[in-house]
């Protein structure tokens, strides 16, 4: 093993020990990734959207004891993309993004199941930002495409 990996492994060892030596108190952080899905469907007008990306979290806290904590976080749920309808065929489509991203705050509730597991259960509120982007191509009559772009943020 040379001397850079045998240092890299050390010195990520030396860090871990504090979290194994830790109490149920203090700062915590983290950061997370999951699936972002929108699915929105409009039966009167025939809208089906359904899309996905993938988003992430980035989070820390503070735990106050071995029950209770107050934790903050951003999350971005990415940028979901799909293109409804289809020119060719019907004469009009639109290419749709959607992307969501906010921050939290919430207190955490923590129960120990022995000395290994624990529940957890957190409430608290997500501030989120949603910017909507259209681009609508539409078969003029004369081989043209008129194109026009929207969009909106709530």
């Amino acid at each position: 093993m040379s001397r850079i990996t045998w240092a890299v492994a050390m010195a990520l060892g030396l860090i871990s020990m504090p979290a194994l030596a830790a109490d149920d108190q203090g700062f915590y952080a983290g950061v997370g990734a999951g699936l972002f899905s929108v699915e929105i469907s409009d039966f009167e007008s025939g809208l089906d959207f359904d899309a996905d990306d993938t988003g992430f979290r980035l989070f820390g806290g503070w735990q106050f004891n071995e029950y209770f904590g107050l934790e903050a976080g951003y999350g971005d749920g990415g940028t979901a993309s799909e293109t409804i309808g289809d020119l060719a065929t019907i004469g009009i489509e639109a290419e749709v993004d959607i992307d969501v991203s906010g921050f939290d705050i919430l207190l955490t509730g923590t129960i120990p199941f022995g000395d290994m597991f624990y529940g957890y259960a957190k409430a608290g509120m997500f501030f989120w930002d949603a910017d909507i982007a259209a681009t609508l191509r539409e078969d003029d009559g004369d081989g043209g495409v008129i194109t026009t772009q929207e969009s909106d943020s709530a």
